[in-house]
C-alpha cells in the first residue's frame, strides 16, 4: 500500500531513467558543452513528460493511497516540474558525468504497476522528441540544499 497512515511517508516506486545511443556508449542525456550539462535532446524529452504528467499520473498513482502521497511536504510533486538533484520536483537530474547522468521520476507510487509507468515514460518521451517540445522559459526549482 502506498500510503496506508497519514502520519508516515508513502511508498514509492521512482523510474529512473536515461537516454543511451544504440551502441550503449554515449549517454544522449548528457552534453558537456551545455550550460547545464544537459543536452537538447534530454530537454524534449523532459518536455514530453512534463506535457503528458497528467495522463501519467494515472497510471503512475492508480489508487486513492497513491494519489494520498502528492501534497505539500511529501517529497511528491503535485506540479509538473523539474529541478537538478531537487527532491521536491517531479522529475529529478542527477547530472554525474557521462555514464551518471539520469532522470528520476518521483510520480510513481508503490501500488503502481511498473511496466505501463515505465510504457508511459517512454511515450510521452517520445512525444516530446518527435514534436520537438521545448520546455517553457521558467527556470527549473531551485536544489533543496
Amino acid at each position: 500500500m502506498s500510503k496506508p497512515s497519514a502520519d508516515h511517508r508513502g511508498c514509492s516506486a521512482h523510474i529512473n531513467h536515461s537516454l543511451w545511443d544504440k551502441d550503449g556508449k554515449t549517454n544522449l542525456l548528457y552534453d558537456v558543452n551545455a550550460p547545464n550539462k544537459l543536452s537538447e535532446l534530454c530537454g524534449y524529452w523532459m518536455a514530453g513528460l512534463l506535457k503528458h504528467s497528467q495522463a501519467t499520473t494515472m497510471l503512475m498513482a492508480p489508487t486513492v493511497n497513491c494519489y494520498k502521497r502528492f501534497g505539500v511536504q511529501s517529497h511528491v510533486s503535485s506540479i509538473p516540474n523539474w529541478g537538478i538533484d531537487n527532491r521536491s520536483c517531479m522529475l529529478r537530474l542527477k547530472i554525474n558525468g557521462m555514464e551518471g547522468t539520469y532522470i528520476e521520476n518521483r510520480s510513481s507510487g508503490g501500488g503502481s504497476n511498473p511496466y505501463l509507468t515505465l510504457a508511459a515514460v517512454v511515450a510521452a518521451g517520445i512525444d516530446g522528441i518527435e514534436k520537438n517540445c521545448l520546455f517553457r522559459k521558467k527556470r527549473p526549482a531551485t536544489p533543496s540544499g
